[in-house]
């Protein structure tokens, strides 16, 4: 006899549902929960799933078609319910398989987006209290929904993030709309809704914040048109507040910002890459002249129209024709700044200095620094503006590639283009690595 023939096999057969016999090697057999589960992500992406009963009722499907289906459907995290499958109760089965089902449902809500979310990107991802997030996974939109609604925490305070900063995670609709998208393949399309301001809290600055909200979904819009639309009920709101756009100048300083005293703190940083490593700093990102604290406010007819105060682009420089913002953030010891909300600052200082090469909003009569009134002598003739992030340590929702690929495939290309760019660096003692 030849040698093959007396070797032991490390295969069997199987008989399918037509009477065919199959090699094991090309068949998966199935609890019933891990078939539930494939039976549902099978009829969500369209594919056929085979389901074979051998003589002793155990079940099974084709590998090629489970590969199939596996390459079509978002990760799933279900090593959970594998583990306690054969621990559970028949009813307690039955209540994971309702958890599992509920991720393919026409309509998720916020917590099981965020499950989704987590499962994605390993990280625990906290949704913000003020911002629901309804998905419709027959239409692939996800609705955001920044409501007004009773504080947790005061119950005499109903908070509007709308009228507030939008670097926190309750404001920045344009972070949340980028990152899940980013993560989450079954978005599609992003629809914002919000509840317009009942009263403003404290008038003017809450009313300047109001109109800055405004400005960022007006732009965000433009920017995102083939993905991103404001809801019907808020239109008529947006419409209007593009028609009053106007007679804008951007607001400056009185006087030069000064050096900061604090040791270990962002505005320290901040100075020192303006100045003791402004070489490095303008070789990394090619820039002739480097500064920092850009006045960021806008006036209508001499009065506040965003926030102004202490509202400033953190680094920014130019060359002949680029003008570079950068947005830093600083993170060491107690001191942690990593929001998903750098995205939506960073739009924002994008887009008005882009209002200001395109003449849309003025510069500032006076300027207090040299750098500044070489900016504003030049700034219908930069022909580009570069976005960037800075920082020591982001949010884990930016560690991805596609968040700066969404972002980079904006509607601006086609007039004045934003490109947006995300880098960390790190310094020990007086040294600066950029980027490490």
């Amino acid at each position: 006899m030849k040698k093959e023939e007396t070797e032991e096999r490390d295969w069997s057969l199987v008989r399918n549902n037509n009477g065919e016999w199959i090699s094991d090697r090309n068949v998966v057999f199935l609890t019933e929960l891990e078939l539930t589960m494939e039976k549902i992500a099978a009829q969500k992406c369209h594919l056929p799933l085979t389901v074979n009963i051998g003589p002793d009722g155990t079940k099974w499907c084709y590998k090629h078609e489970l590969d199939a289906i596996s390459a079509a459907t978002p990760v799933v995290d279900i090593k959970p319910y594998k583990l306690k499958i054969a621990k559970t109760s028949p009813h307690k089965t039955q209540e994971m398989i309702e958890k599992y089902i509920k991720r393919f449902e026409e309509t998720k809500d916020s917590d099981t987006l965020f499950e989704d979310l987590q499962s994605m990107s390993k990280c625990n991802v906290r949704k913000p209290d003020y911002i629901d997030f309804k998905l419709d996974t027959k239409a692939s939109t996800l609705l955001l929904y920044i409501q007004q609604k009773q504080s947790q925490k005061n119950r005499d305070v109903c908070p509007n993030y709308t009228c507030r900063n939008m670097q926190t995670d309750n404001a920045a609709f344009e972070g949340w709309a980028v990152c899940m998208k980013a993560w989450l393949p079954d978005i599609e399309k992003v629809v914002l809704r919000w509840d317009e301001p009942k009263d403003f809290e404290t008038a003017s600055e809450s009313i300047q914040h109001y109109n800055r909200f405004l400005y960022r979904v007006m732009r965000f819009s433009e920017a995102f048109k083939d993905w991103f639309a404001v809801d019907s009920s808020n239109q008529v709101t947006i419409e209007e507040f593009s028609k009053r756009f106007c007679y804008l100048q951007n607001n400056a300083y009185g006087k030069a910002p000064e050096k900061p005293s604090k040791e270990g703190s962002e505005t320290k940083t901040e100075y020192e890459m303006s100045h003791t490593w402004a070489d490095q700093m303008m070789t990394y990102y090619n820039l002739n002249v480097i500064s920092r604290q850009l006045p960021i406010g806008v006036l209508q007819q001499g009065k506040s129209f965003f926030t102004g105060g202490k509202s400033a682009i953190d680094l920014w420089g130019m060359n002949d024709d680029t003008l570079t913002l950068i947005e830093l953030k600083y993170n060491y010891g107690k001191s942690v700044n990593k929001k998903v909300g750098i995205i939506s600052e960073l739009f924002l200082y994008a887009c008005t200095m882009r209002d200001m090469v395109l003449g849309i909003i003025q510069p500032p009569t006076k300027s207090p620094t040299k750098e500044e009134t070489m900016l504003y002598e030049r700034i219908t003739s930069f022909r580009r503006v570069k976005a960037e992030m800075l920082s020591n340590g982001f949010h884990p929702l930016l560690d991805n590639e596609a968040v700066l690929t969404i972002l980079n495939r904006n509607a601006f290309n086609e007039n004045i283009p934003i490109t947006f760019g995300k880098t960390k660096y790190d310094f020990t003692g007086n040294h600066l690595t950029i980027p490490c």
